[in-house]
């Protein structure tokens, strides 16, 4: 057996792949596998042990423009590249993840009768996926209440299998950035992959309103690549406690040692935020694409995992208050604790082998 595994640009679209891949060689390491990415995704190398196909891409322009021209030009290239990767390497499915860098491989295997799956991470399914629905055996949901926001056309291909969570991402106690510490409370601020300006600068902001707790408290932030230094100097000017990150490949050494999260609510990050237990108040994007992030959150805002705040209502005094109370009712966040396990799909990346390999066609 033989996946052709389809994903890229973005972390959202990459890590579940990468979770993914990580529970077939677990569970059977007859299966072979391998993936076409991006050029961008290609900093990620080391985390595959298989064969990497890299695709030129860019996302379909918003207006018309030489941008147009020359998204054409990768399209018809990957598509040619794609459909000649799969012919060389006969594999029995095209999984892919959605996002920019699944589409020639999928268009390619559909072109060549290769079945393909696909898999969408949010609630609100993505143009790519949303174009491909129609060509793919079976559409595997990350999320519960996305199966709503389908064709009713397309319900017999839908199946709930959640997000596979990469192992770097699962909580690992042995390894923690801080030693767990009955005496603080630690918090995490995660705005995705690349960090959040407006979360920065909230809180740069909202620490004088902390000063009265300085001393039990901790930060983990992940600031992104431009607010490093000066994010480290606005937690030593009120003397708390805090390590602060450009980026972190290997977040499931940071969840296990925190108390509460401040993060978007991109699918990948509030799945991880789940199956590790932790908390979090929410507060989505609101600039992506069909409010999806916004969407994502409302299911586990209303199962009662997380705190939802939109952006426009939220700023550094009530984030502050917020976190102060969540400070001073620890038996809440325990509630919140118990019904993240309750929400999270361990076994996701299984669910969607098994799915997969139901819908492949073995070649001869």
């Amino acid at each position: 057996m033989k996946i052709a595994i389809a994903s890229g640009g973005t972390g959202g679209h990459l890590f579940p792949a990468l979770g993914f891949y990580e529970d077939i060689l677990k569970k059977d390491k007859n299966i072979d596998a391998f993936f076409f990415i991006s050029t961008r995704d290609f900093q990620y190398k080391k985390e595959w042990n298989t064969k990497l196909y890299i695709l030129k891409a860019i996302g379909f322009p918003a207006k018309v423009s030489l941008s147009l021209l020359k998204f054409m030009l990768y399209f018809v290239r990957n598509l040619f590249y794609s459909a000649y990767v799969i012919r060389s390497e006969k594999p029995d499915i095209v999984v892919g993840f959605g996002g920019y860098v699944s589409v020639a491989p999928l268009l390619a295997a559909v072109i060549l009768r290769k079945p393909i799956a696909i898999h969408e991470q949010n609630v609100i399914p993505g143009k790519v996926n949303r174009y491909l629905a129609r060509f793919a055996r079976v559409i595997m949901l990350g999320l519960k209440g996305g199966a709503a926001y389908w064709p009713k056309k397309l319900t017999d291909k839908i199946v709930f299998t959640g997000i596979p969570v990469r192992e770097n991402a699962k909580p690992n106690s042995d390894r923690s950035v801080f030693e767990p510490d009955k005496n603080f409370f630690t918090i995490l601020i995660v705005g995705g992959s690349q960090g959040s300006l407006i979360f920065n600068k909230w809180i740069k902001q909202l620490l004088p309103e902390m000063e009265k707790y300085s001393s039990k408290l901790r930060f983990i932030h992940i600031a992104g690549k431009h607010d490093v230094f000066d994010i480290e100097n606005s937690y030593d000017e009120y003397y708390i406690k805090n390590k602060v990150f450009n980026f972190y490949k290997n977040m499931g050494e940071i969840y296990p040692c925190c108390d509460l999260a401040i993060s978007r609510a991109g699918a990948g990050t509030i799945t991880e935020l789940a199956y590790a237990g932790l908390p979090a108040i929410v507060i989505p994007y609101p600039y992506a694409t069909d409010n999806h992030q916004f969407h994502n959150a409302r299911s586990f805002s209303i199962a009662g995992a997380v705190e939802l705040i939109e952006e426009k209502n939220c700023g550094p005094k009530i984030l502050a208050e917020r976190i102060i109370f969540y400070f001073n009712n620890r038996d809440k966040l325990n509630d919140m604790k118990k019904i993240c396990a309750e929400l999270a799909v361990k076994d996701a990346g299984n669910k969607m082998l098994e799915v997969t390999l139901q819908n492949a066609v073995i070649s001869k």
